[in-house]
């Protein structure tokens, strides 16, 4: 709009790019002009990794140049498509706590963590539990890293301990495996 409150068409503008996605197939920055309306549009395409994506609309014309318009938007993990298990197949004599706990990560297809995934844990192998409350079954919510870390205890009597470990509402489904010494 002009000083007058009247469209202003033809006006060139420069539409810059800060975060990681494009404009109109540009990474950086692309040039957009207003229709007769006055209004000007552009597609808006999401980059792969999570985080703040910001753009800067500003007019080309030197005497206008401190007119602007800032827009952001804050891209979201997809969906859980990874599951990552740490610290899997340590030993330990048998009835104690593993020196590590299991550590879990859950991503998207793009390697993003996703925060706020459901996770359950269900010992399937061997007398082991969680140490919160003796628990042979829990669910637990990655936190903001996508992550959960869990303390478990190794069975009284030496040999294997196995924890499934699945994403709900998903078909990723980890083992978690340790062995109790004598």
């Amino acid at each position: 709009m002009g000083t007058d409150e009247k469209p202003v068409p033809g006006q060139m503008l420069d539409v810059i790019v800060a975060g990681n996605g494009e404009v109109n197939n540009q990474k950086e920055k692309t040039t957009i002009t207003t229709d007769e309306n006055g209004t000007a549009y552009f597609d808006l395409k999401a980059g792969k990794k999570t985080g703040t994506l910001r753009i800067r609309v500003r007019c080309q014309d030197f005497e206008f140049k401190h007119i602007t318009a800032d827009l952001q938007t804050v891209i979201i993990p997809n969906e859980p498509s990874n599951l990552e298990i740490h610290n899997n197949q340590q030993a330990q004599p048998a009835g104690r706590k593993l020196p590590k706990p299991i550590r879990v990560v859950v991503q998207d297809r793009f390697g993003n963590p996703v925060n706020k995934a459901a996770v359950s844990f269900q010992v399937t192998m061997g007398d082991g539990f969680f140490d919160n409350n003796n628990s042979k079954k829990i669910i637990e919510t990655t936190n903001d890293n996508g992550e959960i870390i869990m303390d478990f205890t190794l069975g009284k009597e030496p040999g294997f301990n196995a924890v499934d470990i699945r994403v709900a509402d998903t078909d990723l489904v980890k083992a978690f495996q340790a062995v109790g010494q004598d």
